[in-house]
């Protein structure tokens, strides 16, 4: 199912994508602001760095919204298929990685995001599961040390 909103005379994927930076950026900076110790510029404090990122997520989001209002923009079509897919690979990935390891769950979001688009394949996705998978357990396990384990079996205490 697609959506089409008319060009009024405003570019609603930029005022959208723009808006949608600002808040983020906001409900990040303040979040961090509340939530951890700032410390001061000799001495940063854990929370300095994500405010401070959060801020400037937020400024460049109103730098692309607010010229937004005074330009024409495109047609645009709202998919809502692939966005209901991406989220719910992403939300399927948060809720299984603990439970089964880092490979079987990018394997499970990615199946359930490539779903969205009919272009890939069987083979191509299997190419691209190994491919994630593999990548992000060099990334996080092996470069970060992150301790998060490649598979959890079920025989496992």
């Amino acid at each position: 199912m697609t959506t089409t909103v008319r060009s009024t005379g405003r570019d609603y994927r930029d005022i959208i994508g723009g808006g949608v930076l600002l808040a983020f950026g906001l409900f990040c900076a303040l979040y961090a602001q509340e939530h951890y110790k700032l410390g001061s510029p000799t001495r940063m404090g854990p929370g300095w760095f994500p405010m401070y990122l959060g801020y400037l997520l937020a400024i460049l989001g109103a730098l692309i919204m607010v010229p937004a209002f005074f330009r024409d923009g495109e047609p645009m079509d709202m998919q809502w298929r692939p966005m209901a897919l991406i989220t719910l690979g992403v939300l399927l990935f948060a809720a299984a990685v603990k439970t089964i390891g880092l490979a079987p769950a990018i394997a499970l979001q990615v199946a359930v995001s490539v779903v969205a688009d009919d272009k890939l394949g069987i083979r191509g996705t299997a190419i691209l599961v190994a491919c994630t998978a593999t990548a992000a357990w060099l990334i996080f396990h092996v470069g970060l040390g992150l301790q998060l384990p490649a598979f959890i079996w079920p025989f496992e205490q």
